[in-house]
């Protein structure tokens, strides 16, 4: 039975309410604000508010992070959206197909390598004739998260990150195994052939079938549920311990395996390099805000302020950004890894950085200095 006292303006509230719980917790976890752009679609109704992050490296949490919200009607569904509904020939329109699109989506690039970037969306969509404009509906969304260092503690919080995935599915009768798989084949570099991260969940074209048997309510409460869990799902990778995590800051120039140093910050930004390929070449939601004419701001808005191309860059092997690439840029079933074996993925790294030596080594020669200056004026 359909339910008609469930709709789309029950989802946008939905979704507004998701932007402004994960911009709160962002505002809480960094003592960053945020810039706030509201915007209208020139093409059609509707609009979106975009909130970005815009820090400094070194100095705050978030150097590059937004969370947008956005909910688009036009009269005319974009080519490659059309063609994802996979309509029967019988099915296809004759003409154009009015759509409404809306969702959240969101992109954090943490300053602190040790912190891994992570992306969220989760959005509704529909096209129908004016007499049925919701004919064809169906909800997506996903989660997946890049970790750039193998620094201790990130081994058992990827399990984690998981197993609270896994638990929102069952809690939802959704398939976590099914979803997690979609996710390590859509966020796959072909190109570098390497996934981009550990991984999440990914799920498309999620709408009432003979197979699941719930409602458009019943689809909402776990896409909504989902969106709400961020903060409890990023938390550990964010928290003020993490933010604290020393690293070392300075450029490498060379770019040859045996003369390669470990270097937190240089890797960090080759990887932003890799999740900028990504975004630009097979992001499905960059293709359709770039074809249906969107904020293009808002779109864009997922790329990191600073990232780097180093020409045929080998890790030293046993380095971390080699054990990043050898394990877990590869497809895992952490949910059933041990957290006691972290000593075997993770990288201890030295209690002083290289910032940190270079401030011990000035402050070092500031103080002699003045010893030596004041023995000077006293023997005079």
């Amino acid at each position: 039975a359909i339910d008609h006292a469930f709709g789309t303006k029950d989802i946008e509230q939905g979704l507004r309410s998701i932007q402004d719980s994960i911009c709160n917790f962002l505002i809480e976890e960094t003592n960053q604000k945020f810039l706030q752009d509201d915007w209208n679609y020139h093409k059609g109704r509707g609009g979106g508010i975009t909130r970005v992050w815009e820090g400094t490296e070194g100095k705050d949490a978030l150097e590059k992070a937004g969370v947008n919200f956005s909910s688009i009607e036009g009269n005319d569904l974009p080519p490659a959206a059309l063609s994802q509904l996979k309509l029967s020939p019988s099915e296809s329109p004759e003409g154009p197909l009015p759509f409404k699109a809306m969702g959240v989506s969101l992109v954090i690039h943490p300053s602190n390598p040790h912190i891994p970037t992570i992306h969220m969306n989760v959005r509704y969509f529909e096209a129908g004739p004016i007499s049925q404009p919701d004919k064809f509906w169906w909800f997506g969304g996903g989660i997946d998260l890049t970790p750039h260092w193998p620094s201790e503690g990130l081994f058992s919080r990827v399990i984690n990150f998981h197993k609270m995935l896994r638990e929102i599915c069952t809690q939802h009768s959704q398939p976590y195994s099914t979803y997690k798989e979609t996710c390590d084949k859509y966020f796959h570099i072909p190109h570098r052939h390497e996934m981009r991260g550990v991984g999440g969940i990914f799920f498309e074209h999620l709408h009432t079938n003979a197979v699941n048997n719930l409602s458009k309510r019943d689809l909402w409460s776990f896409v909504n549920a989902l969106g709400l869990s961020f903060n409890a799902i990023y938390k550990p990778f964010i928290e003020q311990s993490r933010q604290k995590i020393l690293y070392n800051p300075s450029p490498l120039d060379q770019n040859f395996a045996d003369l390669f140093e470990e270097n937190e910050r240089e890797w960090q930004l080759l990887r932003r390099g890799r999740y900028v390929e990504f975004n630009l070449t097979y992001d499905r939601g960059t293709k359709f805000g770039l074809q249906s004419e969107g904020r293009i701001e808002s779109i864009l808005m997922s790329l990191p302020s600073v990232s780097k191309w180093k020409y045929n860059y080998i890790p030293k092997k046993g380095s971390g950004p080699d054990l990043i690439i050898s394990f877990y840029l590869q497809p895992q079933n952490w949910i059933d890894l041990d957290p006691s074996n972290s000593h075997l993925y993770e990288v201890n790294l030295p209690h002083t950085s290289a910032r940190t030596k270079w401030q011990l080594t000035l402050g070092a020669v500031l103080f002699v200095t003045t010893v030596l200056v004041a023995r000077n004026i006293k023997s005079n």
